[in-house]
């Protein structure tokens, strides 16, 4: 566990998505492959065959492969059904994690340079009169 109380910088999120991207970034990958990955990684976990996801969703094998190559994306409608068929929330098939679900992880992740980046941004964002009331 790193020194930084993250329940004191509940507002690190609210106020700083890009900083929780770039977390992000650090921590999975570059986003743009994230949906397409956790498919496939939820698919398998399941012990599901492309055919037979691609079956359920009323959808043709090769288009199902498409969206797992991130060459695609599905309709809402599909991925909700997705989502339901791998037991998993849609944020989860996004790669979305709340401040609750994983900063800590991430964080933990990160190299020392990094991490002091981020630690020097939310001390100054500690500073700023909107923080100091």
């Amino acid at each position: 566990m790193s020194s930084i109380n993250f329940a004191f910088c509940n507002f690190f999120i609210d106020k700083c998505n890009f900083l929780h991207y770039y977390i992000m970034c650090k921590g999975v990958g570059y986003l743009e492959n994230i949906f397409g990955n956790n498919l496939n990684k939820y698919r398998t976990q399941k012990g599901f065959s492309q055919k037979e996801v691609a079956k359920h969703l009323n959808i043709a094998q090769s288009t199902y492969s498409l969206y797992e190559n991130s060459e695609r994306e599905p309709n809402i409608e599909k991925i909700v059904k997705i989502a339901k068929l791998f037991s998993v929330s849609i944020d989860d098939l996004f790669g979305y994690k709340t401040e609750k679900d994983g900063v800590e992880d991430l964080f933990d992740k990160l190299d020392q340079r990094d991490k002091g980046e981020i630690m020097g941004i939310i001390k100054q964002m500690l500073k700023a009169e909107k923080y100091s009331k």
